[in-house]
């Protein structure tokens, strides 16, 4: 069932890794970090603040640098190309599917239950739109697994733990909440035993958020900027109601996985959380750690699709539940037991297969912007250009404009900007958008155009 779905998301995203950027979820979050690598490129590791500062010299350093680093790293080897930022996208969504079946057995569930759970919670268009794609919590969320399997695992290995409980940090924010939430619940559990895991978590957890703080001293000169960019993520100068965002995230929800599923496994939570142990924990934890960075970060989740990715995970557990309190019961009947596994895995399959015959929404609404990129990626811009001018409706920022066109973007808000433009570099190259389509135009035929329209 775990080959079943990797061969899926291999056959689904393969022949898209050299798809052009475009003003899609993929598109601009490719292009964002790609423009991180540039600028390692062009300044060096250290010279770009470890992809912070990119090549034209602006800053940006909302998130964790562990995916800017990764991109570079792989730009470096792969070359500047669509493959080369893509393919660690597809390579963090390959590794969780592993993590994730390690997870649900370190929770005590069978290995029959795990891949169930696996299989039908990583079939769905949340998993196979949004798993490949180049963003914090995509590529974060392997890391998270492979902590959580080390919390759990019959032998402590304290080194490794808080190593990967510095790396979450270091990868994204809900990384990072999670690993303070793991935190919190093993200082409760070692108040009665061993407080090895909790010293490992605490060292960790505080190298990584020293590494971090100091990381973003480095690049801002102070912690204003990441708490202004958080304040805002939170709703705060762009007012977006709770009960806006909420009914938005339900709209994604419904788009990422199919209702059957989503409410088999919300049952499947309910059992788990009435078993108790480590079942409980774990559903609690990682479905809290969801909530709280959805309802907290709300203009975030109001206007990411992908915002809830990481519900993945309580939906894996509750599926893998029912699936073991359904074998369990049948213990005394060996030959039902035996058709009601093989009954689970034949419909795990068929969930598998159902997936693969429709295209995720989100991959749709990135093959529909794909040929956005097609004048600037046919374009030679004059080296005395040394700004994208772009018009029309083309949101800002525009990084996969910038991408292509390696010039920091400039929009042309107003008639009055586009005259001055025509009027100083006439012959320079605006990339537009209208009812017409994305194309180029020089700037004095773009305002004669206009004038007489």
């Amino acid at each position: 069932m775990l080959l079943a779905i990797a061969a899926g998301l291999l056959a689904l995203t393969v022949p898209d890794l050299d798809a052009p950027f475009g003003p899609s979820h993929d598109g601009r979050n490719a292009a964002m970090w790609a423009l991180a690598s540039d600028g390692v490129q062009a300044h060096g590791l250290v010279g770009s603040k470890f992809g912070a500062r990119h090549a034209d010299g602006a800053v940006y350093a909302n998130h964790p640098p562990i995916t800017g680093l990764v991109t570079a790293a792989s730009v470096a080897v792969l070359g500047r190309s669509e493959v080369g930022v893509r393919i660690p996208g597809l390579l963090t969504a390959l590794a969780s599917i592993p993590l994730l079946w390690l997870l649900l057995t370190r929770l005590r569930l069978s290995p029959h239950a795990a891949a169930v759970g696996c299989a039908v919670a990583l079939a769905t268009p949340m998993f196979l739109g949004y798993g490949p794609m180049v963003d914090t919590p995509t590529m974060s969320f392997p890391i998270a697994l492979a902590l959580l399997a080390v919390w759990l695992a019959p032998r402590a290995r304290p080194w490794l733990l808080a190593s990967l409980a510095a790396a979450a940090v270091l990868a994204g924010w809900e990384a990072c909440l999670l690993t303070a939430v793991v935190l919190a619940v093993e200082l409760v559990r070692s108040r009665s035993g061993s407080r090895l895991l909790s010293r490992s978590l605490a060292a960790g957890f505080a190298a990584g958020l020293v590494s971090l703080s100091a990381w973003l001293l480095w690049v801002h000169g102070s912690l204003g900027p990441i708490i202004d960019t958080l304040t805002f993520r939170a709703g705060q100068d762009d007012p977006v109601r709770l009960s806006a965002s909420l009914w938005a995230q339900a709209d994604h929800l419904r788009s990422g996985f199919p209702l059957p599923v989503f409410a088999v496994a919300a049952a499947g939570c309910v059992l788990a959380v009435r078993r108790g142990g480590l079942l409980r924990t774990m559903t609690l934890v990682s479905g809290g750690v969801v909530a709280t960075y959805s309802l907290v970060l709300r203009q975030a989740a109001f206007n990411h699709a992908y915002w809830s990715y990481w519900v993945l995970l309580p939906v894996a557990i509750g599926i893998a539940t029912l699936v073991q309190d359904a074998t369990t019961v049948l213990a005394d009947q060996p030959k039902v037991r035996v058709v009601a596994r093989h009954t689970c895995t034949a419909l795990a399959l068929v969930a598998v297969a159902l997936s693969l015959t429709t295209t995720p929404l989100a991959k749709a609404e990135a093959e529909a912007e794909y040929h956005a990129a097609a004048p600037l990626r046919r374009a030679t811009l004059s080296p005395q250009q040394n700004r994208m001018w772009v018009r029309g409706d083309v949101v800002m920022p525009a990084s996969w404009v910038e991408f292509y066109a390696r010039r920091p973007v400039r929009p042309l808000t107003s008639v009055r900007s586009l005259d001055r433009l025509a009027r100083d570099h006439p012959t320079h190259l605006v990339f537009v958008h209208d009812a017409s389509g994305y194309r180029l135009e020089q700037a004095r035929r773009l305002r004669q155009d206009e004038a007489r329209g």
